[in-house]
């Protein structure tokens, strides 16, 4: 049996992760260089808690395994090779932004799942840190 932290994460997303406390000019977070990550993406509405602890409704949640993930990253579902950027085949309008994040521990305590809400992101990708 899988680990319990990589089990069921059989898709691709690009991650934009969003620097700590790093903002540009509009007050947007800046993001560092996309990476390729191994993910579960389940799209389906829910509520999970914010950041702010308060309710928020997301239009996707993200298995990430043991990689923590800040709110204010970007994540696009698909692999690295496929994204072309602003005026791709795909365009920008499928990208997410994380908005809430959650973590199950094991029974033993030793290592940790992630979990990250995403909605659909107002804006295009942020500025590169």
């Amino acid at each position: 049996m899988p680990d319990f932290e990589t089990m069921d994460r059989n898709q691709k997303a690009v991650l934009w992760k969003a620097k700590d406390e790093t903002f540009d000019t509009f007050g947007q977070p800046k993001v560092e260089a996309p990476i390729e990550i191994e993910v579960r993406w389940v799209w389906k509405s829910k509520l999970m808690s914010g950041a702010d602890g308060k309710p928020v409704t997301v239009d996707a949640t993200v298995v990430v395994g043991d990689i923590s993930i800040p709110v204010g990253s970007v994540m696009w579902e698909g692999e690295l090779a496929d994204w072309y950027g602003t005026g791709s085949q795909f365009g920008d309008d499928a990208v997410m932004e994380v908005i809430a994040s959650n973590y199950t521990e094991d029974l033993k305590g030793m290592f940790v799942r992630r979990t990250v809400g995403v909605a659909f992101s107002k804006d295009v990708l942020p500025n590169l840190a």
